[in-house]
């Protein structure tokens, strides 16, 4: 676990980074919002992963810890979902949703920081269970 939340990560901050380098007339823009969509997709996938197969079964268990991590989950959600939101409109060429890096790094700045100490705290709980 500690290996992919660190990848989720480092994903995450090449997003951040390079986002305001790509101008909106550049060819790199659909590939480069692929690659961001590509990461929120593998975002999604690892957590309802663990919320339909590990956390039931540690839950079971270890109620009170588990249900910190389930809502850490809804914490960020809201946020993740209006930068998908906004990705896919700029990778499917919408009029209203022309390549703004800066305004990638603001949607990211409204769900990073919980979302990042979500894969941190995340790892602490799994490490009791190990």
């Amino acid at each position: 676990m500690t290996l992919i939340h660190n990848a989720f990560i480092w994903c995450l901050n090449t997003i951040y980074e390079h986002s305001p380098s790509i101008p909106a007339s550049s060819s790199d823009v659909i590939p480069f919002a692929g690659y961001a969509l590509a990461w929120v997709s593998n975002i999604h996938d690892h957590h309802h992963g663990e919320e339909d197969i590990v956390l039931p079964f540690l839950q079971a268990n270890f109620p009170d810890d588990m249900q910190k991590n389930i809502e850490e989950h809804r914490m960020f959600r809201e946020g993740l979902d209006a930068f998908e939101g906004y990705l896919k409109a700029v990778y499917e060429g919408k009029k209203d949703a022309e390549w703004d890096g800066e305004k990638v790094r603001t949607l990211i700045d409204a769900f990073g920081d919980c979302l990042v100490g979500h894969l941190h705290d995340e790892v602490e709980t799994h490490l009791g269970f190990s």
